[in-house]
């Protein structure tokens, strides 16, 4: 049986008595529940709904459940929008013959020690992170600063879809700075912008011509991932875990999830982002390390450890330091959500991603 989504105000009540305060953001656009504890964004609402396009962990259903996920876990995965680092091989990996016996995630981006303040009218968090690079045994020392705004409808000013939609979305300012590295280091940090959604829908990955891609790990299912000529389709639903990536020269700067919702209707959300072929992008295949260039990741998540299943579509920006030239980056992305019938998703979906979902129920 499926269960019932979390709703904001148990989802903000929840929080605020396990003793992680939520600041909630009520933008023209929806509103949006962010958690300074790890610097995510754990909800997006339409106006005038209590249901989020994301997905959360179980444990956030209640006070006692909330305490023990962060008491009793290696990581602690409350859910929804997060900011990591990449690569993984240097960040998160100690030795790569054994590559998941080893794996750690930094604890010091996630959850991170972020402070709030208000800015400009913009909640801002900022984290100073000392990163152990494991296989090197050296450290870097870097600052992240997020912010957060409304995102307008960019169907605003279009023709009217045929159908009624609910909408809400946001935008993300992220600001990578290297303040200290090894001397001749040779690893650069990347930003990596990873959002969590309800499992078992489709990914469409819109490209500029037929994809560069290749799978991380796991087992993806021929039927599951189909490449086009300009798009990649990835249908998140296996049992097990498996991961993908798609090179930058060949992504456009959108991807967009359309999944079956509780309500009976359909859901899409999307992450709008601006990739730089000219930038380096430095997670790389743990088996072929100096293989730069992924911008787009999708993993198919099925780990009960971690919160069970659900879909994570992820985007990379241009690292800094080492032999980038570079000692700050940002990423200003945006998420637009919609929810509606099966005939006004479609018409959003061609609109802004060029094409159809095939809808799987």
């Amino acid at each position: 049986m499926t269960r019932r989504p979390l709703s904001l105000r148990h989802l903000c009540t929840h929080l605020q008595r396990s003793g992680r305060p939520v600041r909630r953001l009520d933008f023209s656009s929806g509103t949006v529940v962010v958690l300074p504890q790890g610097g995510r964004v754990l909800g997006l609402y339409p106006k005038h709904s209590q249901t989020s396009f994301f997905w959360t962990h179980d444990a956030l259903r209640s006070p006692a459940g909330i305490r023990k996920l962060y008491a009793e876990s290696r990581w602690p995965n409350p859910g929804g929008d997060r900011t990591w680092l990449a690569p993984t091989t240097e960040l998160f990996v100690s030795d790569l013959k054994r590559f998941w016996e080893t794996w750690r995630e930094p604890a010091t981006v996630d959850p991170g020690n972020y402070r709030c303040r208000q800015k400009d009218g913009c909640l801002h968090l900022m984290n100073r992170a000392k990163l152990e690079l494991r296989r090197r045994r050296q450290t870097v020392e870097v600052e992240i600063e997020k912010s957060f705004e409304s995102a307008p409808n960019p169907l605003r000013t279009e023709p009217k879809i045929p159908e009624p939609y609910a909408y809400a979305g946001f935008t993300t300012n992220v600001t990578l700075k290297m303040l200290r590295e090894p001397k001749k280091s040779r690893v650069p940090i990347g930003l990596w912008q990873l959002l969590q959604l309800p499992p078992g829908g489709e990914l469409i990955i819109p490209t500029h011509s037929r994809a560069q891609m290749q799978v991380i790990f796991g087992k993806i299912p021929p039927r599951d991932l189909h490449c086009e000529p300009h798009c990649v389709r990835y249908r998140m639903a296996s049992p097990t875990t498996a991961k993908l990536a798609i090179r930058v020269v060949s992504v456009t700067g959108r991807m967009g999830y359309v999944r079956r919702n509780s309500e009976g209707g359909w859901d899409l959300v999307m992450r709008n982002f601006f990739p730089n072929p000219s930038g380096e992008y430095v997670d790389t295949p743990f088996d072929r390390i100096r293989d730069r260039g992924d911008a787009v990741q999708a993993c198919n998540v099925a780990e009960p450890s971690i919160g069970g299943s659900f879909s994570e579509i992820e985007h990379h920006v241009p690292a800094v330091g080492a032999d980038t030239g570079r000692q700050t980056s940002t990423d200003r992305s945006q998420v637009w959500a919609y929810r509606g019938s099966r005939r006004a998703i479609g018409r959003v979906a061609e609109t802004l991603l060029g094409c159809t979902p095939k809808f799987y129920e």
